[in-house]
């Protein structure tokens, strides 16, 4: 007999990814752009980090959520959540996709977050298509069923520890914000080359350009599994640094060296080009 799941407990069997970062929330809602006209429909809130940010600035919000208690947690939290099965079309519908502007899915089923992508470009030709990636081989295949945008977490928490490293260095406001809108522009081919070049400013633009930030997952059977950063020692045998990890959705900045690694797990990873091809070695060498 299985046992009843307690109140108020994530139900991890419905693989709900939980976007908790408010700077990714932020990010991913200025690529929406919403208006005070606009109604945005988004499929997949999980808690509603998203859903909230989005009722700020968009005139209406439909956020269908397939688990009741998520359902519950976000509307305690004050989001505008409400239960509904994105695979069915009737319940599209009802929710006013024929007129909406835009729909965002993050759905973490990678299958129907297609399916739900198809139905909409289909019933509403029109509308702007923002979708949650996962894996870069995946995002051609939302692109082709109808996504207008792929945005990735991971991305857009490399591009706040970025902005952190410019200010740092003492750049102008308005130079920071001119490149971080060069790499979240065309589909974010920009940051996902190497050829990312930064403002003339001398000293530090030699400095940028020998700087790769790169998001490397980590893959089943990596040596890394199950080890912690202390024991991984990544930087003593590479130089490079661990930034920060993504797990499930949710954003460990500047792990400790106690953290354990999991397969899966996406490092934010930076130094120079030959330190994180090292990494990138090392996770994919065999484990001993």
């Amino acid at each position: 007999m299985t046992k009843s799941q307690p109140a108020g407990t994530k139900r991890r069997a419905l693989g709900q990814h939980f976007l908790r970062d408010a700077t990714i929330a932020r990010a991913v809602v200025d690529l929406v752009a919403p208006t005070p006209n606009d109604l945005v429909v988004e499929i997949g809130p999980g808690e509603g980090a998203l859903t909230g940010e989005l009722a700020r600035r968009a005139g209406h919000v439909v956020a269908l959520e397939i688990d009741p208690l998520l359902v519950q947690h976000a509307r305690r939290a004050g989001h505008p959540v409400r239960y509904g099965d994105a695979s069915s079309e009737e319940m599209l519908r009802r929710a006013g996709l024929q007129r909406a502007r835009t729909l965002v899915v993050t759905l973490p089923d990678h299958v129907l977050e297609r399916a739900v992508i198809r139905t909409a470009r289909r019933l509403n030709p029109q509308i702007y298509i923002l979708a949650r990636g996962r894996r870069g081989a995946e995002d051609e295949e939302l692109y082709h069923d109808g996504a207008d945008e792929v945005v990735h977490e991971a991305f857009e928490v490399g591009i706040e520890f970025l902005a952190r490293i410019l200010r740092r260095l003492n750049l102008p406001k308005q130079a920071i914000e001119r490149q971080l809108g060069r790499l979240r522009g065309g589909r974010y081919e920009v940051f996902r080359r190497e050829d990312f070049t930064p403002l003339p400013l001398g000293d530090v633009r030699r400095s940028l350009d020998a700087l790769r930030v790169e998001f490397l997952e980590i893959p089943p059977g990596s040596p890394l599994v199950g080890k912690s950063l202390r024991d991984a020692g990544v930087r003593e045998a590479t130089g490079a640094l661990i930034l920060a990890v993504v797990r499930e959705g949710r954003v460990i900045a500047s792990p400790e060296a106690w953290f354990v690694l999991q397969e899966r797990d996406t490092i934010l990873v930076s130094g120079a080009s030959e330190q994180v091809a090292e990494v990138e070695s090392l996770l994919d060498a065999p484990a001993r």
